[in-house]
């Protein structure tokens, strides 16, 4: 578990039989890394069947593509 700002969150966090990435569980908000496997067809209706399931146990997911995560990451670094 690791907390910012009086939030709590946590990494591989479980629902169900799916493991988030990032979870804020008592407000149920997950934030997914998607790397380059994700763009494969069969990922990106897995990752389709997930989404729809945990939006109907009332989760929101934020999916961010690893790419510009590691650009982002990348900059924020320069800046220092």
């Amino acid at each position: 578990m690791h907390q910012i700002k009086n939030c709590c969150f946590f990494q591989n966090y479980t629902v169900g039989r799916y493991r988030l990435d990032f979870a804020y569980p008592e407000e149920k908000r997950a934030v997914e890394i998607d790397g380059k496997q994700h763009l494969e067809e069969r990922a990106i209706e897995h990752d389709r069947i997930r989404d729809e399931w945990l939006k109907s146990q009332g989760w929101i997911i934020l999916r961010i593509p690893a790419q510009d995560l590691k650009n982002f990451l990348k900059n924020v670094m320069k800046e220092k």
